[in-house]
C-alpha cells in the first residue's frame, strides 16, 4: 500500500514538473511571439516566417525524424543496458548530416540574394543550436529528467526575452536580434546538458563500430520519416513561398503568425502528451502489451473535449484573443483564426494517437498520411493561392491538415485493431 501511494505521489510530482515544463515553454513562446509581432513590422516579419521555414526544412531533413526514432532506442539501450555505451554514439550521429549540409552550402550560398547572404552566418548558428536543443529535450524527457529541464528552459526563456526586450528598450528590434536571443538562449541549454551528462563523455564510449550499429538502428527507423518530410514540410510552410512568389512579405506575415498562433494549443497538447504519456506507455506497453490502445482511446476522447471548447472560445473571442497575443495591425485577419483551429484540432487528434504505431516500428504505416496534405498543399495550394491570396492560403492550410488527421485517425484505428488480434493470439 505504502509503495502505491509513493507512485501515485511520484506520478504527481512529476506531472506538475512536466506541465511546469510546457507552461514555461508555452510562455516562452507566446510573449516572443508578442514581442516580434509588435516591434517587427510585417514585412520584418515576413522574412522571419521564411527564415523559420527554411529552419523548419533543415529539422525535417532528417534530424526531427532522428529525434523520434532517438526516443524509441533510448527506451531500448537503457533496457539492455547499453545506454551509456553507445550515449556519445547518439549524441554524434547529427554530425554526419551537418557535415553533409556544409559540404552543399558553398553551392546553395552562391545563389542567395543578398538579404539571405547578410544573415547567413547567424542563419546557420540558429539552425544548429535549434536542432541540438531538440535533442537534448528528447534525451531529457526519455530519461524523464524533468527538474534539470525546467531549470534549462527558465535560463533559456530569461535569456531570450532579456535579449529582446533589451534591444527594445534601447535600440530598435530586428530580424538578427530575434535569431542572436534564440541562439545565446539555445546554447545555455546545450552547455546544461554537456555539464549534467560529463561523466559519459569519454574516449571509451567514442567507438566507431558501436556508432556504426547505432547509426544504422536510427537511420533505418528514420528512413520513412525523412522520406516524408519533405512532404510534410510542404504542407506547413510551401504556403508561404506562394504568398511571396504572388503576393508580398506583408500576406507572409499575416499567414505565418496566424497558422502559428492556431498551432500553439495543438503543439502544447502533442508535447504535453510526448513528453509525458510517452515515456509512462512504452514502459508499460513492454510489460503489459496493449496498455497503449487503452490509453490512446482516452487520450482521444479528451482531446475532442478540448478542441471543442478551443474551437468555441476562439470563434466569439478572436479578436481580443490577437490583440492580447499578437497586435493589433492584424485584427483585420482575425475571422482566419477560428477556421485554422479546425484544421489544427483534427491533425491534433491524429498526432496524440500514433504511438502505438511508433512503439511497434510501424511509422512506414503513416506514408500516405504524410505525403498526401504535403501534395495536396503543393499542388492545389499553387492554384488557390494564386487565385485567392490570403483566403486561399488558409483554406489550403485547413483542408491539408483535415486530410492528415483524418487519414491518422483511420489508420491508427486499423492499427489498433489488428495489433489487439495479433496480441490476444
Amino acid at each position: 500500500m505504502l509503495k502505491g501511494l509513493q507512485e501515485k505521489k511520484n506520478r504527481i510530482v512529476e506531472l506538475a514538473l512536466v506541465s511546469g515544463n510546457h507552461f514555461v515553454e508555452l510562455f516562452t513562446t507566446l510573449v516572443i511571439t508578442k514581442l516580434i509581432s509588435v516591434y517587427l513590422t510585417k514585412e520584418e516579419y515576413g522574412f522571419y516566417a521564411l527564415i523559420l521555414s527554411i529552419f523548419t526544412l533543415v529539422s525535417i531533413l532528417p534530424f526531427t525524424s532522428l529525434h523520434t526514432a532517438i526516443e524509441r532506442y533510448v527506451i531500448e539501450y537503457k533496457r539492455n543496458q547499453s545506454f551509456e555505451k553507445k550515449f556519445v554514439s547518439l549524441i554524434s550521429i547529427h554530425s554526419v548530416f551537418f557535415f553533409a549540409y556544409f559540404l552543399i552550402l558553398p553551392f546553395i550560398s552562391s545563389h542567395l540574394s543578398n538579404d539571405w547572404r547578410n544573415i547567413l552566418a547567424l542563419l546557420i548558428f540558429f539552425i544548429i543550436a535549434r536542432i541540438y536543443k531538440a535533442l537534448i529535450v528528447c534525451i531529457w524527457n526519455v530519461e524523464r529528467k524533468r527538474k534539470i529541464m525546467l531549470f534549462a528552459r527558465l535560463v533559456d526563456m530569461l535569456i531570450q526575452i532579456g535579449i529582446i526586450i533589451l534591444f527594445i528598450s534601447r535600440f530598435k528590434l530586428t530580424v538578427n536580434i530575434a535569431l542572436v536571443a534564440s541562439i545565446f538562449g539555445n546554447t545555455f541549454t546545450i552547455l546544461v546538458f554537456i555539464f549534467s551528462y560529463r561523466k559519459l563523455f569519454t574516449y571509451e564510449n567514442l567507438n566507431f563500430k558501436i556508432f556504426g550499429a547505432v547509426f544504422s538502428d536510427i537511420l533505418r527507423y528514420s528512413l520513412p520519416l525523412i522520406l516524408w518530410g519533405v512532404f510534410l514540410w510542404a504542407q506547413n510552410m510551401v504556403g508561404r513561398w506562394y504568398l511571396e512568389f504572388f503576393l508580398n512579405k506583408t500576406n507572409v506575415a499575416n499567414y505565418s503568425i496566424m497558422t502559428s498562433l492556431a498551432l500553439i494549443p495543438g503543439t502544447a497538447i502533442i508535447a504535453l502528451v510526448g513528453q509525458f504519456v510517452v515515456p509512462i506507455v512504452y514502459t508499460n506497453e513492454s510489460d503489459n502489451p496493449g496498455y497503449i490502445s487503452i490509453i490512446n482511446k482516452k487520450i482521444f476522447l479528451i482531446s475532442v473535449v478540448f478542441w471543442i471548447l478551443v474551437i468555441i472560445i476562439t470563434y466569439f473571442f478572436k479578436d481580443i484573443l490577437i490583440q492580447v497575443f499578437l497586435d493589433k495591425k492584424y485584427v483585420d485577419i482575425s475571422w482566419s483564426l477560428p477556421i485554422l483551429m479546425i484544421g489544427t484540432a483534427i491533425y491534433s487528434i491524429g498526432q496524440v494517437t500514433i504511438y502505438e504505431i511508433y512503439y511497434y516500428k510501424k511509422p512506414n504505416l503513416l506514408i500516405a498520411a504524410n505525403i498526401l496534405p504535403g501534395l495536396f498543399s503543393v499542388i492545389f495550394g499553387y492554384f488557390i493561392i494564386k487565385s485567392h491570396g490570403y483566403a486561399g492560403a488558409i483554406f489550403t492550410n485547413v483542408a491539408s491538415y483535415i486530410i492528415s488527421g483524418l487519414l491518422t485517425i483511420f489508420i491508427v484505428l486499423r492499427f489498433g485493431k489488428t495489433n489487439k488480434l495479433s496480441l490476444n493470439n
